[in-house]
C-alpha cells in the first residue's frame, strides 16, 4: 500500500466518525498543508503545480464558506464569511504575484481560525 493509499484511507475513517467541528478541523488542516505547497511551488517556480494547490486552496476555502450555519446569526456568519472571503483572495492575488508574504498572511489568518476551533473541540470533548 503506497503512503497515498494509506493516507486516503485513513482521512475517510477521520471522517467517517467526524462530528461537524472535527469535519471542519479536518478541512482547515487540509487547507494549511495545501497552503505550504502553494508556498513550495511559489519559491520553487511549479507553476503548473502551483496552479493545482491554489485551486484545491480555493476549493477547501469555497466549501468551508459554504458550510457556514446562518442559524448562528450575523454575528457568527458575518466575520467568518469576511474571513475566508479575505483568504480566498489572499491565496488568488498571492498566486497571480508570486508573494509568499501574502500567502503567510493567509496562512496565519487560518491558523489562528484553526487554533480557535481546536480550543472549542478542546472544551466540548
Amino acid at each position: 500500500m503506497t503512503y497515498q493509499h494509506y493516507h486516503a484511507s485513513d482521512l475517510d475513517a477521520r471522517i467517517a466518525g467526524a462530528t461537524p467541528l472535527q469535519l471542519m478541523l479536518i478541512l482547515l488542516d487540509g487547507l494549511l498543508d495545501e497552503l505550504a505547497r502553494v508556498r513550495a511551488h511559489i519559491e520553487h517556480s511549479r507553476h503548473d503545480a502551483r496552479l493545482r494547490s491554489v485551486t484545491k486552496c480555493l476549493n477547501l476555502l469555497n466549501g468551508l464558506a459554504s458550510h457556514i450555519d446562518t442559524a448562528d446569526g450575523p454575528g457568527v456568519t458575518q466575520p467568518l464569511a469576511t474571513v475566508y472571503d479575505f483568504c480566498m483572495r489572499g491565496v488568488a492575488q498571492a498566486s497571480v504575484d508570486l508573494d509568499v508574504a501574502k500567502l503567510d498572511e493567509v496562512t496565519a489568518v487560518i491558523t489562528q481560525l484553526t487554533q480557535g476551533w481546536r480550543s472549542l473541540e478542546t472544551r466540548c470533548g
